[in-house]
């Protein structure tokens, strides 16, 4: 505090020195959406290791774990220059994917122009990582996004309008998704527009999200609110579970019904921040707090390199129908993915979105 005295009154009196504490604040804010995506990256290694595609588990962790870090990506969307967006997300988002996507596939021009189309399809049809379809639809929802909270100026009626047009764009070009094919193998839409529709439709919501200033709410309410989101979802997700594959999966947008994914999406979300903030408040400085924290730090690569061992330990996995065998390669996989992500961090940070995106600042 800053004391400064008073003219009038002749006494001192205390000045918050807003300087010192915003970084703090922001300090806090940051770690418990890391928390987020923590849960967030430990559900998809969850989700992809359960063999049995009409589990009741696949289907509730498919019906949020990717709109889950959409929506947090909007929490931290920040849009002061569109340019500097656009030059910092395609270091630290585009140019990975693009990257990875090479090494991943053999080269050839046919392929270049498969990873370029840039969808869950096409990237199969290079013979490269398929799970590389979130970094480009995150690239592509966050430009738009950019675009529309630009645009609004800050009014959060027009970012919430734009946000339920930009569901129902996602549920009409789905309706093109299966017309373009190549030798007779579906390739969806370029760029995968109605799937980034759609994470375009969260990215918007979790910029709404953070004007409420989560980490203000009290800890106790937080837990209990995020509690009763998260038991309202169920019922959204038993209802919505019309999916042509048995589960919700959004990189192929065989989600079901649209509208009733999206809502279950967002408010399944809600309810894991909230408890990510109570998370932090409750258990910071222990191991479980730190942990959840380096595994959000380390999502996106966690969520690139798990690829190359997960399908390995599926197929044991579904040869031996064991709870326990299932936690054991969860944990496993988990240790191994933020290993490997740590050291490709560590040796080559522009894979992992760092080392030029920084140096653009």
């Amino acid at each position: 505090r800053i004391l400064k005295r008073n003219k009038f009154t002749n006494k001192k009196e205390g000045k918050v020195n807003m300087e010192t504490i915003k970084p703090e604040i922001a300090s806090k804010r940051i770690n418990y959406i890391d928390v987020a995506k923590g849960i967030g990256i430990l559900m998809v290694l969850l989700g992809h290791l359960i063999p049995d595609d009409n589990n009741p588990l696949k289907s509730v962790i498919y019906s949020f774990h990717m709109p889950l870090f959409f929506i947090v990506s909007g929490m931290t969307l920040r849009v002061s220059k569109f340019s500097l967006l656009l030059k910092k997300r395609f270091y630290s988002i585009l140019l990975p994917y693009l990257l990875w996507a090479m090494i991943f596939s053999a080269f050839s021009f046919k392929n270049c122009a498969y990873i370029m189309y840039a969808s869950n399809e096409s990237l199969q049809r290079a013979g490269s990582n398929a799970m590389l379809w979130f970094l480009a639809s995150m690239f592509f929802g966050v430009v738009i996004s950019g675009i529309i909270i630009k645009a609004a100026m800050g009014k959060k009626k027009i970012i919430a309008a734009s946000a339920a047009i930009m569901l129902l764009f996602a549920y009409a070009a789905n309706q093109f998704h299966d017309m373009i094919a190549v030798n007779g193998s579906k390739l969806g839409l370029p760029w995968a527009m109605d799937v980034t529709f759609l994470a375009t439709s969260f990215i918007l919501a979790g910029n709404l999200i953070a004007a409420v200033r989560i980490e203000n709410i009290k800890t106790h309410r937080k837990f209990i609110y995020g509690c009763i989101l998260l038991f309202v979802s169920l019922l959204g997700i038993v209802e919505g579970k019309n999916s042509d594959i048995g589960y919700p999966q959004m990189a192929t947008f065989s989600i079901g019904n649209t509208f009733l994914y999206g809502i279950v999406g967002i408010v399944v979300s809600i309810g894991i921040i909230l408890l990510s903030s109570a998370i932090s408040d409750i258990l910071e400085d222990r191991l479980i707090y730190k942990a959840l924290v380096i595994l959000g730090q380390h999502s996106m690569i966690m969520f690139i390199m798990h690829r190359t061992l997960v399908y390995q330990f599926k197929s044991f996995i579904s040869m031996h129908s064991n709870p326990v065998v299932l936690i054991i390669f969860w944990a496993v996989l988990t240790i191994y993915s933020v290993g490997m992500a740590y050291i490709i961090g560590k040796i080559c940070p522009v894979l992992a979105g760092k080392g030029l995106a920084k140096s653009t600042n």
